[in-house]
């Protein structure tokens, strides 16, 4: 149950990460800044659908009173974080060897707090994912 509760909440954050800003980059000459959220990325908005459907599918986890489908939800589930988890860490390396690439862009571009929340809310989705997976399988 706890595993569960945890995937939840780490869907959760992959969903809110989803939405906040993945990317921000400063104006050469002070003042205002610009940022691009996740959702203005195909892939910020891939997670945020992985994120919404992994939430509906362990929502049912929650009201099931039944054990016949907490398998193959499990596993879905399972399949959800590892596909936000691998989409969000490659955004992240491609977006970190972008700002690498283009002289004098790493001192005004950064990678946003969105970016790292999808990225470990997709790992722990996973790992907690993975350990309900165990345990329906033991059981």
């Amino acid at each position: 149950m706890q595993s569960r509760l945890l995937a939840a909440i780490s869907a959760l954050i992959v969903l809110i990460g989803s939405t906040l800003s993945w990317l921000t980059v400063k104006s050469p000459f002070g003042g205002e800044s610009a940022s691009l959220a996740g959702t203005d990325f195909d892939s910020g908005k891939a997670t945020l659908v992985l994120a919404v459907i992994a939430l509906l599918a362990l929502g049912s986890l929650f009201i099931s009173t039944t054990q016949v489908h907490v398998k193959p939800i499990s596993v879905l589930v399972l399949l959800l974080g590892g596909v936000v988890a691998c989409l969000s860490i490659y955004k992240l390396v491609d977006l970190q060897r972008m700002i690498a690439d283009v002289p004098g862009l790493s001192e005004l571009a950064s990678t946003g707090i969105g970016l790292y929340m999808a990225v470990i809310g997709g790992l722990v989705l996973t790992v907690c994912a993975g350990l309900v997976v165990r345990k329906s399988l033991q059981e």
